[in-house]
């Protein structure tokens, strides 16, 4: 791995399918995407062409988890989000704002965004926004394990 390479370089190893939903999808719809996938902890919502209009992570279907089975009990101000959030259940009201990467991004730059933004896996997007697939961290670790030495005996 080199200092100047970019996504583009290395597509092809760090490059999984993305779980992806519609933007009329539930919860249990982001749900059922992210378990049809082999590895992802993050499921796309995407328009009627493709274009990443946001995220909804692993950890924020787990937190809904944790309130419905209330492993977590909610402040009041969590608890009147909860109440909202119970209603519609829609992943529009759920998504985050996705950092993305294109085939010209440098992978240093990825790997910045992993350690300094504790992010673990990016929508790859074509220069109009729309999903190419998901950069998966774990990937991106095994592209990278060449820079770390073996192990010497002795």
């Amino acid at each position: 791995m080199q200092l100047t390479e970019t996504v583009g370089d290395i597509y092809e190893v760090v490059r999984s399918d993305a779980a992806t939903v519609p933007e009329d999808a539930t919860l249990r719809d982001a749900v059922d995407a992210i378990l049809a996938r082999e590895v992802t902890r993050k499921a796309y919502v995407v328009d009627g062409e493709g274009h990443v209009k946001g995220t909804i992570s692993l950890e924020t279907l787990m937190r809904h988890v944790s309130y419905r089975l209330g492993a977590r009990k909610p402040g009041l101000v969590s608890f009147f989000r909860f109440v909202r959030e119970m209603e519609t259940d829609r992943v529009v009201d759920f998504m985050r704002r996705p950092t993305t990467v294109t085939l010209e991004t440098n992978v240093v730059e990825v790997v910045r965004k992993v350690v300094e933004d504790h992010l673990n896996d990016f929508p790859i997007v074509d220069g109009e926004g729309r999903l190419l697939g998901e950069l998966n961290t774990l990937n991106l670790l095994k592209a990278a394990r060449g820079i770390f030495p073996k192990h010497r005996e002795g």
